[in-house]
């Protein structure tokens, strides 16, 4: 009943600030009620916090104490698994914890500890990409934080995870800063969605890669082969995807516009010539 009243629609600005203080309002009482063994309450906190974009201003107040407690050693994997769900919808609420480092390492301690299933990966992976947003985060991503994005999970079309690194023009070339190829693919497979595409700068840096680190080394075999076999692959995908037309993809992503998708179409296209057929004539980018 809290799921179905929470996510009803309305247009009411008064309405919809009630309900953003209601979701918020709710998490901590959820969490305790877990703590006690009863589910249910974060069960609907989960299915409402999907529903809306992201939460409000009110997170870092009500919602940042709570997440470290759930993520604590000893504690349910109940409570683990629904902080770890509910992470990426919660407006950056790690972003001012009083130690970063700690948090990072709690975080994906309990993620590691939960069953490996594509909800988990989404939701490890959306916020992981939130953190290599940002430059002063960045350095306390461990390497088993990073491993996760090898798990290559197709994130949804709402991904804050995605949107942020689409627009910032610094995150590529720190991933690359890594020297490890497989990373490196990881990252572009992840990021590459029928549901956007990577801003006008973060794209070039995108289009800058796979000739340095893919076409320029030569040859298909070995590691470098089959980090391009599976980069093409992920291509294909998001290029049949993008073939159905504007009515099947609004089905999941209502907001879409045709220039948008006329943009995404023509920028994937040009990182599969790039990936097939090595940098365009005269070393331009060309986009038909």
């Amino acid at each position: 009943m809290i799921a179905s009243r929470l996510t009803g629609s309305s247009q009411d600005p008064d309405v919809i600030l009630l309900k953003y203080k209601t979701i918020t309002a709710l998490f901590p009482y959820a969490a305790r009620r877990g703590q006690e063994g009863d589910s249910k309450l974060l069960d609907a906190f989960l299915c409402v916090v999907k529903h809306f974009p992201y939460t409000s201003q009110w997170t870092r107040r009500y919602i940042r104490p709570v997440i470290p407690r759930l993520l604590a050693e000893g504690s349910p994997t109940a409570l683990k698994r629904a902080a770890i769900l509910a992470l990426p919808h919660l407006e950056l609420a790690w972003l001012y914890s009083d130690d970063i480092s700690t948090f990072v390492k709690l975080w994906i301690s309990s993620a590691d500890s939960l069953d490996d299933t594509e909800d988990v990966r989404q939701a490890v992976v959306d916020v992981l990409l939130q953190m290599t947003f940002f430059n002063s985060v960045r350095a306390y991503i461990t390497p088993k934080a990073w491993s996760w994005l090898n798990k290559r999970p197709y994130l949804p079309p709402r991904c804050r995870g995605r949107l942020l690194c689409s627009i910032g023009s610094n995150v590529l070339p720190a991933i690359r800063a890594h020297d490890d190829i497989e990373l490196l693919t990881s990252y572009l497979i992840t990021m590459w969605s029928e549901w956007d595409c990577a801003g006008e700068w973060a794209f070039e840096g995108m289009c800058e890669a796979l000739r340095e680190e893919f076409c320029a080394r030569g040859g298909d075999d070995g590691e470098v082969g089959e980090c391009k076999k599976d980069l093409l692959g992920r291509l294909n995908l998001v290029l049949r995807e993008l073939s159905k037309g504007l009515e099947y993809l609004r089905v999941r992503h209502p907001d879409m516009q045709p220039d948008e998708l006329e943009v995404i179409w023509e920028r994937y296209r040009e990182l599969k010539r790039i990936l097939v057929q090595g940098t365009a004539p005269n070393g331009g980018v060309r986009m038909d």
